[in-house]
């Protein structure tokens, strides 16, 4: 004999759902990385060996271009340019299983995009952490909850005018 469960409607649907969950697979999404062209990310297997970064240069016409510069007293040249490349703006960039160094560099700052940046950031709590943006995001709702706008004196004393004319013809007519 088949039991009966009792419950609502929704403890009905939750159960329906789970069995359905174990029955029907879950389709994969596959994600993409990001792929470096086929000649950097060759020369870039070893170049740390080679004492060369694996450069990915930010251009100030809006162009990222990766590009596999030497090292050389800790700075990296970069076409007739020397940035900075201490131990603060390195990077890992994954490969399979190879660890590659790299940094972020823009084309009109001498130090290039690392970690002390982030450091900067927390500091003044310029982040994107999620903790932050979701107490900002409760705060602005409440204050645009409590901005409502209210009437002003103009349109009470309008409102008072009113009742007072209102008040007048219904009991202070003529007898």
């Amino acid at each position: 004999m088949v039991e009966e469960e009792k419950g609502g409607f929704s403890s009905r649907l939750e159960n329906i759902e789970e069995k359905l969950e174990m029955i029907l697979p879950k389709p994969k999404i596959k994600v993409k990385p990001f792929k470096l062209k086929p000649m950097i990310r060759a020369r870039a297997k070893k170049a740390h060996l080679k004492n060369r970064v694996l450069v990915f240069y930010l251009r100030s016409n809006r162009v990222v271009e990766p590009v596999i510069a030497k090292i050389k007293n800790n700075m990296v040249q970069v076409g007739e340019k020397l940035h900075d490349a201490s131990m603060w703006y390195y990077y890992i960039y994954k490969i399979g299983r190879v660890n590659i160094p790299c940094l972020v560099i823009p084309e009109w700052k001498l130090t290039p995009i690392g970690t002390r940046d982030y450091e900067l950031a927390k500091a003044t709590k310029d982040t994107t952490d999620a903790e932050v943006n979701i107490i900002r995001a409760i705060e602005m709702k409440e204050n645009l909850m409590l901005d409502k706008p209210s009437l002003g004196g103009k349109a009470w004393i309008w409102i008072i005018i009113g009742l007072a004319i209102v008040g007048y013809i219904l009991f202070g007519g003529t007898p």
